[in-house]
């Protein structure tokens, strides 16, 4: 009787020790998964990156913007979607004292949008005989007679972002990630959204994500055509 015990205590010690050394595996493989992700994510953040999703700029915090920003800088090609859907909100934002709103769009006689036009055509996501030049007429309309400012620039395909500059010094942004033929959509964009929080000091590095986007901005601003 005693020796059957001893057999059945052994086994559960053995059982016990081989579920232990399974749990800590599985443990030590979850802890490696996500302790990665964790350090990646602390990595993007240190850069300014607060998140990444596929969804472009939301509604609310579109409307966020709106109410609590003080300047908005926004780059596009033609952006006659965003554009549109936000024109009277954004002219009533630049006619308020101390708010301003800077837009840089594609040159309409550049050779980038003829390239652009044939690659999107390419794969059919563009009509024969449509052009990204009525687009850029249509925008003007939108904010003729109004505060909002636009400037041409005539370099290089840009990604498309929206920077906000905030009373107390935070900035947020929005770039969509997007190389043409493919366009962008509200519900098919990769988007990256950056943070500068409110006291943090202004850098030169060149791995801080707002620090790129406002300088690439400016830059541009400065020495392109002012319509």
């Amino acid at each position: 009787m005693d020796s059957i015990s001893w057999t059945i205590i052994i086994q559960d010690i053995i059982s016990g020790i081989i579920a232990s050394i399974i749990v800590a595996v599985f443990g030590y493989i979850f802890l490696q998964h996500y302790s990665s992700k964790l350090n990646f994510s602390k990595k993007m953040e240190s850069y300014g990156i607060s998140s990444s999703s596929t969804k472009a700029q939301t509604q609310k915090e579109i409307a966020e913007m709106l109410n609590n920003a003080k300047g908005i800088k926004i780059m596009f090609i033609s952006g006659i979607n965003y554009l549109k859907k936000h024109s009277e909100r954004l002219k009533e934002f630049a006619e308020k004292p101390g708010r301003s709103v800077k837009i840089l769009l594609a040159d309409e006689n550049s050779p980038l949008l003829t390239d652009i036009e044939d690659l999107e055509i390419s794969i059919g996501e563009r009509e024969v005989g449509t052009h990204i030049a009525s687009e850029l007429d249509k925008v003007d309309g939108y904010f003729a007679s109004s505060n909002v400012q636009i400037a041409r620039y005539n370099t290089e395909y840009r990604l498309p972002y929206v920077i906000a500059i905030y009373p107390d010094g935070t900035e947020k942004a929005w770039l969509t990630v997007t190389l043409p033929p493919y366009r962008s959509r509200v519900d098919k964009s990769f988007v990256l959204r950056g943070v500068k929080k409110k006291g943090a000091a202004d850098t030169s590095d060149e791995f801080d994500f707002l620090y790129q986007l406002n300088l690439n901005f400016d830059t541009i601003w400065e020495k392109c055509h002012k319509t």
